[in-house]
């Protein structure tokens, strides 16, 4: 999707110019008016977007914005927070219009088309660690909020996300950060001709103490090279991402340690918490006439420990405990787009299917002492595929009036090997998930709440 930078010039008022010329007639001496130059962009979303909580931010929207910590990007999405308190490698806490994502298991995210969201997670379904990202080569994000999309499934019940990275930048850039407590960030990004194409590359290290007693040694590596151009005269894109971070974590502290005076608000209880991962992936997007084909294959590792109970199960050894995961994850999907007529109603068909394989040999934990393992509880591996396909027809019924007919089925196949037997097993499950929309433009503003009928969502949005 184009975006179109526009320029706006403050329009005074004609009372106010009014006012202005009385003035000046009771005082002669010239006066200075500053000039107020206010620049953005303008996004026309009106009979493409199927719903009112749908949108873009990104490109000129990311210059002027500070973003102290990577998952401030989502914090772009108007409604969304997140949060943090297991230290700065962990996925964060998130939220979107009062419903609590936990750690991202209702709202899916993908990177250049590669979901980011780990099912079947050590930690968390639908794990959602988004620290991988250099937020200075993100050109866009699309942002799409609801259950109200065919093309959407696992983990998008409260919304979706999708970040896009530069093909190439105007100008490379290299800036070094510093700041209290040994913060120290260096980045360097720029592109140039190559193969016809253009060649990407970013490099990021990050590393800081923190705020907190606890010095939080974080040490973060990130690496990323893209090519955008044709290979056998098809277009495409292959990004290559490499990312190794570790950590130490305050985490939660009891209220009356600090009332006591034990520790200080920024103190801590556990000196062992932390974690380390690592992330490296493969991406590919091809265009085949009216076909879009995207390949993708990414290998991810976490230990992380934690101790949110201190010593209440355990009063001798404590309740200290490791989550380890680790997975090579493949897939892809399929898309197509055209154009067409039904009854004579102009109107978009969108077709596709998704393909993804999970095999993680690493689904453990164990009982922890001073981050050495002194028993294990879970040692298990997961297979897991599913595969999907979805059609959708959005009809353009009058200039107003827009109206939109989804259908999305998901399979799910999976094997478990468990450490209790009475926990393995394989199963396979599917889901039929019909879709309908109707979105009214209207200078008038309303509000329709829709209803959940066995899977049916009837969505209705008034777009001014």
């Amino acid at each position: 999707m184009s975006l179109e930078k526009t320029l706006f010039r403050l329009v005074i008022p004609a009372a106010l110019i009014f006012n202005m010329h009385t003035a000046l007639a009771q005082n002669p001496e010239p006066t200075i008016i500053e000039e107020i130059l206010v620049w953005g962009r303008a996004t026309q979303l009106i009979g493409t977007a199927n719903s009112a909580s749908q949108g873009v931010v990104g490109y000129d929207d990311f210059s002027t914005r500070p973003l102290s910590r990577v998952a401030e990007l989502v914090e772009v999405i108007p409604g969304m927070i997140a949060t943090q308190h297991s230290g700065p490698g962990k996925a964060n806490q998130y939220f979107l219009r009062g419903i609590n994502l936990d750690h991202g298991s209702d709202f899916s995210n993908s990177f250049d088309g590669m979901p980011i969201n780990f099912r079947t997670h050590a930690h968390a379904q639908g794990y959602l660690d988004l620290n991988f990202i250099i937020p200075e080569i993100i050109e866009r994000i699309d942002y799409r909020k609801g259950p109200y999309y065919a093309d959407t499934g696992d983990f998008s019940l409260a919304g979706s996300n999708a970040f896009k990275t530069y093909d190439e930048l105007e100008e490379g850039f290299s800036e070094l950060i510093m700041g209290s407590d040994n913060e120290i960030r260096i980045i360097t990004a720029d592109s140039f001709d190559f193969a016809g194409g253009a060649l990407l590359y970013a490099l990021e290290h990050e590393q800081t103490d923190g705020p907190f007693v606890l010095e939080q040694d974080v040490r973060k590596y990130n690496g990323l090279l893209k090519y955008t151009g044709q290979i056998f005269g098809v277009p495409s894109q292959i990004t290559a991402m490499a990312y190794s971070s570790q950590w130490t974590s305050t985490n939660q502290i009891p209220q009356r340690a600090v009332d006591s005076g034990l520790i200080s608000r920024f103190g801590f209880i556990d000196p062992d918490l932390g974690g380390e991962s690592q992330r490296y992936s493969v991406t590919g997007t091809f265009g085949f006439r009216d076909w879009d084909l995207n390949l993708y294959a990414s290998h991810y590792y976490m230990s992380l420990i934690n101790n949110p109970t201190y010593f209440l199960n355990d009063p001798v050894n404590g309740d200290e405990f490791e989550q380890e995961d680790e997975r090579w994850v493949f897939g892809g999907y399929l898309r197509n787009e055209s154009e067409t007529e039904i009854l004579g109603v102009p109107t978009t068909r969108t077709m596709g299917a998704d393909l993804r394989y999970d095999d993680v040999n690493k689904l453990n934990l164990f009982n922890t002492i001073a981050q050495q393992r002194v028993g294990s509880v879970r040692e298990d591996t997961v297979e897991e595929l599913s595969l999907d396909a979805f059609a959708q027809w959005e009809m353009r019924f009058t200039e107003r009036l827009r109206g939109t007919l989804g259908v999305r089925v998901d399979y799910y196949t999976f094997d478990v090997h468990a450490k209790t037997s009475a926990n393995s097993g394989s199963g396979s499950d599917s889901l039929w998930q019909p879709n309908l929309a109707l979105a009214i433009y209207s200078v008038k503003t309303w509000n329709f709440m829709p209803t959940m009928v066995k899977g049916f969502t009837p969505t209705m949005c008034v777009l001014p």
